[in-house]
């Protein structure tokens, strides 16, 4: 089924959904196991940062301390599109079950219908390709949510139409992942030390090129080159452009690192020969790496993304990041376990489908 923008619609959030707000300030204290999410200011695990029983939610309040609310208004409704509008700003998970969640959770209903599984990951989609007006620390309270605009498909009657998204996404085709790597246990505990970032790579600034001086192709062109961008997604290979006369692309193998934005370190091995855009580094193993190795320290690098939130760069700050990395046990100059590394890759499941 092809998607079809003619008959899309610029609606306000506030005429189409009911807006809640989140309930907490503060996280309830535990004291019984529970099954009740708890939704927070993430953008992993579906939005869910807790579980909790309802008796720890009846009995915290709002702040940890003070007078206590009522159980209905901290127990949320299903079949929820839950936006964040703080700190990971503008990500959004469906939720088909009751929860509750902290006041950086705006839950959207669908006003005079329903939110199913595929209305809610098409609606989501489109609110992630709008995460770029929420960087450097701008917030997306209910209040200012309500006036803010999305572009959806629309009926004759300029309505949502809710339908046509419904059968979108059923029409999306998948394959079912299979792995030939099953789950093995490594009785190995490694030996972790701490390298900086330039203890194990030259730090080299991207060629800096602008898209729009680069002429354009499709990824089926045979002379094709990725362009890499400042992008959490597709490996940061955010377009496809023809090689630059006396422009040699840059190096397969080579890891990217985005500097900056609201991707920052994003952080990918290119497997193919690239052009860099604006503010992307390069890390370049000093010594000889191998690809599990490198796409084990690319996961390290991007667990501090948290350091660079509210609009920080790390452009004068990369190579001096703190990795904490398996090393071999020696008295000697600090090196990296590769061995272990690359062993602990290949035993993780679909494993084999990495390279």
């Amino acid at each position: 089924m092809k998607i079809d923008f003619a008959s899309w619609k610029e609606f306000t959030f506030g005429e189409i959904f009911d807006i809640k707000k989140g309930f907490y300030n503060k996280k309830p204290e535990h004291t019984t196991s529970g099954n009740i999410p708890f939704l927070g200011a993430t953008e992993k695990n579906n939005g869910v940062t807790e579980y909790y029983s309802i008796v720890d939610i009846e009995n915290a309040s709002k702040t940890g301390s003070g007078k206590n609310a009522p159980l209905k208004d901290k127990i949320f409704n299903p079949h929820a599109l839950c936006v964040t509008n703080n700190g990971s700003v503008g990500f959004a998970f469906y939720q088909k079950e009751s929860f509750t969640c902290s006041h950086d959770v705006n839950p959207l209903y669908i006003l005079n219908g329903t939110f199913n599984e595929y209305t809610a990951l098409f609606v989501a989609t489109v609110i992630h390709k709008d995460r770029y007006r929420w960087a450097y620390g701008r917030k997306w309270r209910p209040e200012r949510m309500a006036e803010s605009k999305i572009l959806l498909p629309a009926t004759s009657k300029n309505e949502p139409d809710w339908a046509y998204m419904e059968n979108y996404m059923k029409s999306l085709r998948y394959k079912h992942l299979t792995s030939n790597v099953l789950k093995k246990r490594i009785t190995k505990k490694p030996i972790y030390k701490k390298f900086r970032v330039s203890d194990i790579f030259n730090v080299k600034y991207g060629l800096n090129l602008e898209l729009n001086n680069c002429e354009e192709t499709s990824a089926d062109d045979p002379e094709a080159v990725n362009f890499v961008s400042r992008s959490k997604e597709n490996n940061g290979v955010t377009a496809y452009i023809k090689k630059i006369p006396n422009l040699e692309p840059q190096s397969a193998g080579l890891i990217t690192v985005a500097g900056g934005g609201s991707s920052v370190l994003s952080t990918f091995v290119q497997n193919k020969p690239f052009y860099s855009g604006r503010d992307l580094y390069l890390l370049e193993p000093i010594e000889e790496m191998s690809i599990y190795t490198k796409m084990y320290i690319c996961t390290v690098i991007m667990f501090n993304k948290y350091k660079y939130s509210f609009g920080r760069q790390a452009n004068k700050t990369l190579g001096n990041i703190v990795l904490e990395l398996p090393s071999i046990n020696t008295k000697a100059k600090k090196q990296i376990d590769s061995k272990y590394i690359d062993k602990y890759i290949q035993s993780l499941p679909f494993s084999d489908k990495l390279l």
